[in-house]
């Protein structure tokens, strides 16, 4: 929205609603953390916490990303972020039907 508005175009979709409407749009982060007022953690923690494989359990973390890419290991940065994906798929899933309301 800001880059559009500095071009001088005015945005179509509006990034900036209601923080705590959680119909169209939501963080998980702040969701689980209840918009930080607890400490928050990163998707590994909330996937052992909630029983859902880690994208970490293959052995690729987000740290090794850049150097995986890099070394022209796509594939392995691939497979990592699928794995990713997916987990925050079944943690969102999770969070819908037991923390929404």
């Amino acid at each position: 929205m800001l880059r559009s508005a500095m071009l001088g175009i005015k945005p179509s979709k509006n990034f900036m609603g209601y923080r705590y409407d959680a119909t169209r749009h939501i963080d998980l982060l702040e969701q689980l953390s209840y918009y930080k007022v607890f400490k928050s953690f990163n998707l590994d923690f909330y996937c052992h916490a909630f029983g859902i494989e880690s994208p970490k359990t293959k052995g690729v973390t987000g740290m090794e990303v850049q150097g995986l890419y890099e070394a022209g290991r796509i594939k392995e940065v691939a497979s990592y972020c699928a794995r990713d994906i997916y987990a925050t798929y079944l943690l969102y899933k999770k969070w819908d039907e037991y923390l929404r309301f």
